[in-house]
């Protein structure tokens, strides 16, 4: 498993596995290559990217789930009560049901995200995220922030009139932001195993905004191919 990854903590709780943690899920993969491991658990969706990459994998999904959520800062309490009431709404929506399809179709390539036009001019809320997330958080080819989990943030920012102003920015240094106020809101691959690092930082989370599932990549011969873009 990738350390302190989602897997590691569901895996974990297996009692008739024995867990190797690696810090980088390509040091796993190599480790799957050369037979060191039996199998490499990680989410579904890195799962495809993985598949997407090499010949000689076979893919068991899902082999357990977690809730993903939106973070937001002490200062931003009012609007974390806004977005769960918004959820409430949006997990009934087409628009939700929509995104679990396009989710369904993503072959670790391609992700058709829902070009959601901002339209909110009001409070001004920084959002970070990491750009190195896809499908969850990302740039598109046009310079704009999408994935899986902005879509129900961009939904309510609209609604409520908010306006979003987004930042590229890695684990740690969001946490330090949304401590200090430099962001309001922290988003991609937050998944509800994470709350301690949340509570330990006073940031707050929001209710579900979509399940990650777990899978495990397997060799289905005695070589991987991998391709130049790995």
């Amino acid at each position: 498993v990738p350390l302190a990854w989602d897997a590691d903590y569901i895996i974990s709780e297996r009692k008739d596995v024995k867990i190797i943690r690696y810090n980088t899920c390509a040091d796993g993969f190599l480790a799957l290559r050369h037979n060191k491991i039996d199998a490499f658990a990680v989410d579904c969706e890195s799962a495809k990217l993985f598949l997407a990459t090499g010949a000689g994998l076979k893919l068991i999904c899902p082999v357990g789930k977690s809730n993903i959520a939106i973070w937001f800062s002490r200062q931003s309490s009012q609007c974390l009560k806004e977005f769960n009431e918004f959820l409430k709404k949006y997990r009934k929506s087409e628009k939700f049901s929509d995104l679990q399809r396009r989710k369904e179709l993503f072959d670790g390539l391609t992700f058709d995200s829902d070009d959601i036009m901002l339209t909110g001019n009001g409070k001004i809320l920084n959002v970070a995220f990491d750009e190195q997330n896809f499908p969850r958080t990302h740039y598109d080819d046009n310079g704009n922030a999408v994935g899986i989990d902005l879509e129900a943030l961009k939904y309510f920012a609209n609604e409520y009139n908010y306006k979003l102003v987004f930042h590229n920015s890695v684990y740690e240094s969001s946490i330090i932001g949304m401590r200090t106020g430099k962001y309001d809101i922290m988003a991609g691959y937050l998944c509800d195993l994470y709350e301690t690092d949340a509570k330990d930082n006073g940031i707050l989370f929001s209710d579900a905004i979509d399940e990650i599932e777990l899978a495990l990549i397997e060799k289905t011969q005695e070589d991987i191919e991998i391709s130049v873009d790995y």
